[in-house]
């Protein structure tokens, strides 16, 4: 029994129109989803990949998606916003390491950050990182 609102499930191969207890389709033989399939962007798959791939730009896809509640909504953006923060922080903190690194094996005036301030215009950029000698032996401790 078909209403005039109610969905009507077609082959996805030849586009027959199904019964409503058909698993396969009658021209063509392929098999009929129970349900059809939402657009590509409210797949929970699609918001994985998003989230590893641009991280909190995928938000939206969320906010989107019929599916979530509007407190699961809240949740996501949330957590994605946690882990973005600790991403950054993250980054920052091996930045300043590689910097301390530098500051000390080169022993040099000018550090990693300060190469990093002059890539925009990218001319001021002439930096030789320090090269550890590996091929000297160590003195004897007296």
């Amino acid at each position: 029994m078909t209403g005039r609102g109610a969905a009507e499930k077609k082959c996805p191969r030849c586009g027959l129109a199904a019964p409503d207890g058909a698993f396969f389709c009658a021209r063509c033989g392929g098999a009929i989803p129970e349900r059809p399939r939402g657009p590509w962007y409210l797949r929970t798959s699609v918001l994985v990949a998003a989230f590893l791939a641009v991280g909190p730009f995928a938000i939206p896809l969320v906010w989107v998606n019929p599916r979530f509640s509007t407190a699961r909504k809240a949740a996501i953006t949330a957590v994605m916003a946690a882990v973005t923060v600790l991403l950054v922080w993250l980054m920052a903190f091996s930045l300043r390491q590689i910097d301390d690194y530098y500051r000390i094996v080169g022993k040099s005036e000018r550090t990693l950050l300060d190469v990093m301030d002059g890539i925009p215009g990218g001319d001021s950029i002439e930096f030789d990182p320090p090269r550890a000698n590996i091929h000297s032996r160590p003195t004897a401790l007296e």
